[in-house]
């Protein structure tokens, strides 16, 4: 039986079976003719050469097809039509060297004043908050080191040695290094530190009384911790816990309380927006 016969044998009995663009092997046949190709029905007639224009077959474009419904690169990752816009840029501080890599959102940074090199944080004058510094070499760590301790007295390279063992931070100055907590300062003895208990987040209203405001800028007004503002996707909804609820869900959408439940529908929210 000659090849061509025996791929229409083949063809009806493979009903649900449709080769389009490979060649016909069977029977010790190597056929690349329209009739390898045989469609559902069984019809050689209905049979697409792959090797033509147009066809579909060998990854070739098909003329005044939809958008995204194009043959596929040939990558395995990367299905036909699906979008392969990446998220994330070496030099994108909010998305660095990678999809949510935000330097932005580290400890205690200005985040208008941060950078991304190499898709690395970077960090320039101003990029730490007053009475704060980064410190340390490890990018990731923002600016967590106090400029009110000794061991980095106003600056990350000044330590307090004796006779001028304390740091002092005066309200509304620069950190220094001092003998004694003078009287009259106004300032608190605090291990070895002289600090303003009033208006300092680590001794706010007392020695050791640090300010803990989660997911927020906080700030020690009259002795007593508040929050000045929140981190991107937290908002303050509980008095007194900092910025501890989460946007972005069906409960707080794009604000506390910001609801997407309505009666008979399925929601979801979609970037702080409810949507149906």
């Amino acid at each position: 039986m000659g090849c061509r016969s025996e791929a229409r044998r083949l063809g009806r009995t493979a009903a649900a079976i449709l080769l389009i663009g490979a060649p016909w092997v069977g029977a010790g046949c190597h056929d690349e003719s329209p009739a390898a190709a045989v469609a559902v029905s069984g019809d050689p007639d209905s049979a697409v050469d792959a090797s033509m224009p147009g066809s579909g077959g060998g990854g070739e474009p098909v003329p005044n097809a939809p958008v995204g419904s194009q043959p596929s690169s040939g990558s395995p990752d990367v299905p036909a039509g699906i979008p392969t816009a990446a998220c994330g840029s070496p030099t994108d501080a909010e998305n660095c060297g990678f999809c949510g890599h935000d330097c932005t959102a580290l400890p205690n940074v200005v985040p208008e004043a941060m950078g991304c090199s190499d898709g690395l944080c970077v960090y320039g004058e101003g990029s730490c908050r007053p009475g704060f510094g980064h410190c340390s070499p490890g990018a990731e760590e923002g600016c967590q080191d106090s400029l009110g301790q000794t061991a980095h007295c106003g600056s990350c390279d000044t330590t307090c040695t004796a006779p001028a063992r304390f740091c002092a931070s005066p309200p509304g100055e620069p950190a220094r290094c001092v003998d004694t907590c003078a009287e009259g300062s106004g300032l608190t003895l605090c291990g070895d530190q002289c600090v303003d208990t009033s208006t300092h987040l680590e001794h706010c209203g007392d020695c050791f009384a640090p300010c803990s405001t989660p997911f927020a800028e906080g700030a020690c007004i009259d002795s007593q911790c508040v929050v000045v503002s929140c981190e991107k996707g937290y908002a303050d909804c509980q008095p007194g816990s900092g910025c501890e609820t989460a946007l972005g869900t069906l409960d707080d959408c794009g604000g506390c309380g910001d609801s997407c439940a309505a009666a008979n529908t399925t929601a979801h929210c979609n970037a702080g927006v409810c949507e149906l």
